[in-house]
C-alpha cells in the first residue's frame, strides 16, 4: 500500500512539474505555424484537455502498461525505456561493484590502522572523492586516458572497455561514502566486548577483522549501498551526457530539453519503481545480516 501511494504521488508530482517547463508545441511546430496548426497539433496530442483530465487519462493508460508516446519521435515510451534500461543497469551495476570492491577494503584498512599516516591518507582521498564534481572528473578522465594516452575509448557504448571511465566517474562518490561509513562502523565494532572475547580466545586477527567485525559493520553499508544504487540510476544524467552513454539519464536529459512529457514521466516512474524495489531488498538484507531483526519479525 505504501508503494502504491508513493508511486501515485510521484506520478502526480512529475506530471505537474514536467508541464512547468513550457508548451512542447513551441518546439515541435515551426515558428511561422498558424493558430489553426497549433490547435490541430494540440488536439492530436491530447494537450487541449484540462490538466486533471490529462492526468486521469495518463493514469488509466499507465494501469494497462501504456506510458504514452514520445512527442518528439513518435515512438512508444515503454520501448524507449526498454532500450535504455539495459545500458543504465550495466553502468550502474559496474559502478556499484567498483564502489563495494574498493570502498569496503579501504574502510577496513583505515579502521584497523587508526591514527596512522595511512588512515589519514585514506580519509583525505575519501574527502576528495565526495568533493569533486562528477562532470569535472569525467572530463578529466576523458582528457587523460582517452585523448592523451588512448588507453580506453570514450563516448557511447562500444564494448566493455567503454564502460571503464564512466563507471569510475560514477563510483568515486560512492567509494568515498562507503569508505568513511565502513571506517566509522568498524571503529565502533572493534571496541565491543565480543571482539575482545574473540581475540582472547586466540582467533587469528585476520579472522577477527574480516569475519566477525566486518560482518557486524555491514548494516549501514547495506542501507547506503541500496540508496546509492538508486541514485546511480536516477541521477546519472551528468555522467551519461558527458560520456554519451545511451542510458536512462541521457534519455531524460533529451526529453527535458524537448519538453517531451510522456518520456519524462516514464523515466521518473521507472526509477521510482526501482527505488521501491531496492528498499524492499534492503529490508531483506537487514534480516539476513542481523539475526535479531529476523527473530523479531518472526
Amino acid at each position: 500500500m505504501q508503494a502504491f501511494i508513493a508511486l501515485l504521488a510521484l506520478s502526480a508530482i512529475v506530471f505537474a512539474t514536467s508541464r512547468a517547463t513550457g508548451d512542447p508545441l513551441n518546439l515541435l511546430l515551426p515558428i511561422d505555424a498558424t493558430p489553426e496548426q497549433y490547435e490541430r497539433a494540440a488536439r492530436a496530442l491530447g494537450l487541449d484537455q484540462p490538466l486533471p483530465v490529462q492526468y486521469g487519462l495518463f493514469l488509466q493508460d499507465a494501469a494497462t502498461g501504456d506510458l504514452g508516446t514520445s512527442l518528439r519521435s513518435g515512438e512508444g515510451v515503454v520501448p524507449l525505456l526498454q532500450k535504455r534500461l539495459g545500458a543504465s543497469l550495466l553502468l550502474g551495476g559496474a559502478a556499484m561493484l567498483l564502489t563495494l570492491a574498493v570502498g569496503i577494503p579501504l574502510g577496513v584498512v583505515a579502521a584497523t590502522r587508526r591514527g596512522t599516516r595511512l588512515d589519514g591518507l585514506i580519509k583525505v582521498v575519501a574527502l576528495l572523492g565526495q568533493s569533486m564534481p562528477s562532470f569535472w572528473v569525467g572530463i578529466l578522465l576523458i582528457q587523460v586516458f582517452a585523448v592523451w594516452l588512448r588507453w580506453v575509448p570514450a563516448g557511447t557504448n562500444r564494448g566493455l572497455t567503454s564502460i571503464i571511465l564512466p563507471a569510475i566517474t560514477m563510483a568515486l562518490f560512492g567509494i568515498a561514502g562507503i569508505t568513511r561509513l565502513v571506517r566509522s562502523s568498524m571503529l565502533e565494532i572493534l571496541d565491543s566486548d565480543f571482539i575482545q572475547l574473540a581475540r582472547a580466545k586466540g582467533l587469528p586477527e585476520r579472522l577477527v577483522i574480516w569475519r566477525h567485525a566486518l560482518s557486524n559493520s555491514l548494516l549501514p553499508v547495506a542501507s547506503f549501498g541500496g540508496l546509492y544504487f538508486v541514485t546511480l540510476l536516477s541521477f546519472a544524467i551528468v555522467v551519461e551526457v558527458v560520456f554519451a552513454w545511451p542510458g536512462l539519464g541521457s534519455l531524460a536529459y533529451t526529453a527535458i530539453l524537448n519538453r517531451d512529457f510522456p518520456v519524462i514521466q516514464g523515466v521518473a516512474l521507472l526509477t521510482g519503481a526501482i527505488a521501491i524495489a531496492v528498499s524492499l531488498l534492503i529490508d531483506v538484507i537487514y534480516m539476513l545480516l542481523d539475526p535479531r531483526i529476523r527473530h523479531a519479525g518472526a
